[in-house]
């Protein structure tokens, strides 16, 4: 497919697939000072079906530790079928450790048309979610990546908890 995208010189074109997602960690200067205790997932879901899988990888980001074995794995899964939307977010497995045994995320949920989130469960239990408008310009209130603003491509809805890392937590989001 041709797409023929314009832009100024202040913005940049984004393309991410629909039925995926991309994970973000709060800012930071490098990758070893993030605080990857707090994280964001950009879900950008497909109109109907989706099957995504992503693997979290952690390590210090300033040794060569990891080639030893010193990296963590955390497997996440995203399921969209019907009218639901699933995360299974698996235990992290590894030798690499951090001073936190919890992990806050936040699930951004762009709406695409004819998606909207009714209700969402985290492990079972209902769980209260936010809905932003559609940001009118690409300001620091509107980010296509962010952690809890609006966006200019659709509206968003934010779910944000907190989970143990070395547990399974499953969301679900019906739509």
């Amino acid at each position: 497919q041709t797409v023929t995208v314009g832009h100024t010189l202040y913005t940049s074109p984004i393309f991410v697939r629909s039925g995926s997602f991309t994970v973000l960690a709060d800012d930071a200067d490098t990758l070893s000072t993030s605080d990857w205790g707090n994280l964001a997932l950009d879900v950008y879901p497909d109109a109907k079906e989706a099957d995504f899988n992503y693997e979290l990888y952690e390590h210090d980001g300033t040794t060569k530790d990891y080639m030893n074995g010193n990296f963590r794995r955390t497997p996440i899964r995203m399921v969209q079928d019907g009218q639901k939307l699933a995360f299974r977010i698996s235990p992290a497995k590894g030798d690499y450790t951090t001073d936190f045994t919890t992990r806050t995320y936040t699930i951004r949920i762009h709406e695409a048309e004819g998606f909207t989130v009714d209700n969402v469960e985290v492990n079972g239990e209902a769980v209260e979610f936010t809905h932003l408008q559609k940001a009118e310009a690409y300001t620091a209130d509107g980010l296509p990546f962010a952690f809890d603003t609006a966006a200019c491509d659709s509206d968003v809805v934010l779910i944000t908890f907190t989970a143990p890392i070395g547990e399974t937590t499953v969301v679900t989001v019906n739509h």
